[in-house]
Order: structure tokens, then C-alpha cells, then sequence
């Protein structure tokens, strides 16, 4: 799909469709209209500014007059507002501003103008990342095995273990697993097994929570493995399991626990509701990835200059700003 779930975007797509194109899709209209209803709410856009002030280091700004006090916040240093009370500028230039650049608190202006974030030491995309935690399954009793019965690779860090006083819980191994010390750059952690082989009935026991283990195994599924072994860890590839956890035997020494990776979420259509933004300068930061400079759909200057991004992306001859975009600088 060309635009996920933004109805604006999905409005732009069609139009350009029925308009160059002549595709006529019958859900367009609907979708313009749900688009177009968007309500400006006051709260939420002084929500946005406390958000933008909490995100990029606030207290520690070069001019911060008005900020999070009880005054009308078009009258804070760097706010301009329209008419009906609406943010229709900030102006935060050369202000010591620090972070990831605020891409979600700036969407929530939907009456946003011009925005002049220069000069100061933002970072990272533009586009709004969300890290969504994994999740950890208690799977059963014994060993962790896949769909086929196979047993999984493994690695261990006994040091860690030996540091904790040898006592190994769920939540401790599992941020062993997913930690630093136990690299899984480019892997698929599947799982992980707590062992106690001193206990007769360990599962029991440890279900009951009246004993914990005292090994921590790290499951992964065959083929991806860590790139390089850090100091300390021990990897067996004697066992050759493929994809996620699904059974567990009835090896009373061990518990099996499934894992789901922590996922990056990249959203590129933060901008995309703002209808009114024209002028943009980020100029001076040090903010990275690929950049869209059709980002905004009424974009008519954008300066990006001196800043690392790495490339352009593609332009969209459906994205409005694909015409109204006059001037740009990307210059290093």
C-alpha cells in the first residue's frame, strides 16, 4: 500500500489517481472526507508544545520565557499563533535545543506554518521511530524444542550468572538474552531456558517460586546467529531448531520460555496531516537517515543543509508538495 493507514495521504494518492490517471476508487470520497474532518484542538496542541519542551532538553534551552507556565502559550519565546488562537510558527533557531528531533509533538500543530528548528543539536530522523518491547511467554516445563521436536543453538555468559550470586529468575534471564552482553545483532532469539539441575523437581518448585535456577541458556533459531562472540560467551551449534518456540519436553531440570524480538516501527507520515506548513529550516542540526523533502504536502521552501542525512527519497508525483515545493537546500 502506498500510505498505510493516513487518510490524508490515502486522499492525495486518489486524487492523483482520478486526476492523472482517471482511476476512480468509490472509497475515495469517504476517505477524503474522514481526512478533511480533522478538528484543531487546543489541548492537545499546548500538549504538543509541553511534549516538544520535555523532548529537546527544555530546561537547559538558551531562551525558555513563558514555557510550561501558566501564560498563553502564544506568547511563549519562539510561538507564533493565528487568529483563532492555533500554533502558526515556531521559531526555535539557534536555542540549544538537544534530542531526537521532535517529529511526533511538531505533527500534533495542525495549523503549523512555519517551523525553524536551525542552528541547534537535533538528531536522528525525522521520521517518527517507535521501539515496541517484546513479549515473554512462560511456554512449559523442560527443554525449549521447535514444531519438529529439534532442540535450538545456544549461548551462555556464566559469568553473568556467577556475578548475579548464581541465581537465575525469568526477568534476569531474559535481560540477559536481550542485553549487551550476549550479542544478538543480526540474530533470532527465539527463547531462553533456566536450569537447576540440584532439584529433583525443578519446575514445581520454580512455578511455586520457592527455588530459582542456576543456569540461563539463550535460544536461537538456526542460521542467525551473533556476529562475533563477545568476551566470556560460550555458543553451542550442536542443535539445529528453525523459527519459534512451539513445545517444550518433560525434563524436570528446566523450564522453556518463548521470546518475540523488540521491533522498530518507522512511521514516515508524521508530517503529512499538516496541511498548512510552507516554510521549513533545519538547517545546523545533526539529524540522519534518508530524507523526504515532499514531507510536508504544502512545502514551498524546506532548508536542510548541514546536517548527515544519507540519502533522498524518492519523490511521489501523488504528494501535493510535489508541485508546490519551489526551493530546497541539502548542501553539506
Amino acid at each position: 500500500a502506498a500510505c498505510s493507514s493516513n487518510n490524508h495521504c490515502s486522499c492525495d494518492f486518489l486524487t492523483y489517481a482520478a486526476d492523472e490517471l482517471n482511476y476512480v476508487s468509490r472509497d475515495k470520497n469517504l476517505i477524503c472526507i474522514n481526512a478533511n474532518i480533522q478538528v484543531s484542538d487546543l489541548d492537545q496542541e499546548l500538549k504538543a508544545l509541553q511534549g516538544l519542551y520535555k523532548r529537546t532538553g527544555g530546561e537547559s534551552w538558551s531562551v525558555k520565557d513563558g514555557w510550561l507556565t501558566d501564560s498563553d502559550y502564544c506568547d511563549w519565546h519562539g510561538i507564533k499563533c493565528n487568529g483563532e488562537g492555533f500554533v502558526s510558527a515556531v521559531e526555535l533557531q539557534r536555542n540549544n535545543l538537544v534530542g531526537k528531533f521532535p517529529s511526533k509533538s511538531l505533527s500534533e500543530l495542525k495549523n503549523l506554518e512555519t517551523l525553524d528548528v536551525s542552528e541547534n543539536k537535533l538528531t536522528g530522523s525525522m521520521d517518527i521511530v517507535t521501539i515496541v518491547d517484546g513479549t515473554t511467554t512462560y511456554m512449559g516445563g523442560g527443554y525449549c524444542q521447535s514444531a519438529e521436536a529439534d532442540y535450538y543453538t545456544y549461548f551462555e555468559h556464566k559469568d553473568s550468572v556467577a556475578a548475579n550470586a548464581g541465581v537465575v529468575t525469568a526477568e534476569f534471564c531474559d535481560n540477559l538474552c536481550r542485553g549487551d552482553t550476549i550479542s544478538t545483532a543480526k540474530s533470532n532469539l527465539v527463547g531462553f531456558e533456566i536450569a537447576n539441575y540440584g532439584v529433583d523437581n525443578f519446575i514445581q518448585d520454580f512455578k511455586e517460586g520457592s527455588v530459582a535456577g542456576t543456569d540461563c541458556t539463550c535460544l536461537y533459531s538456526y542460521g542467525k546467529f551473533p556476529l562475533t562472540l563477545k568476551d566470556g560467551v560460550t555458543m553451542s551449534t550442536e542443535y539445529t531448531a528453525y523459527g519459534p518456540v512451539k513445545s517444550s519436553d518433560d525434563y524436570r531440570n528446566a523450564v522453556c520460555y518463548g521470546v518475540t524480538p523488540q521491533y522498530t516501527y518507522v512511521d514516515s507520515s508524521a508530517f503529512l496531516d499538516l496541511r498548512k506548513l510552507t516554510e521549513v529550516n533545519i538547517s545546523l542540526n545533526s539529524l540522519s537517515g534518508p530524507m523526504d523533502l515532499l514531507f510536508a504536502p504544502a512545502l514551498i521552501s524546506i532548508d536542510a543543509s548541514r546536517n548527515n542525512f544519507t540519502n533522498v527519497k524518492p519523490f511521489k508525483k501523488f504528494k501535493p508538495s510535489h508541485s508546490s515545493l519551489r526551493l530546497f537546500d541539502l548542501s553539506s
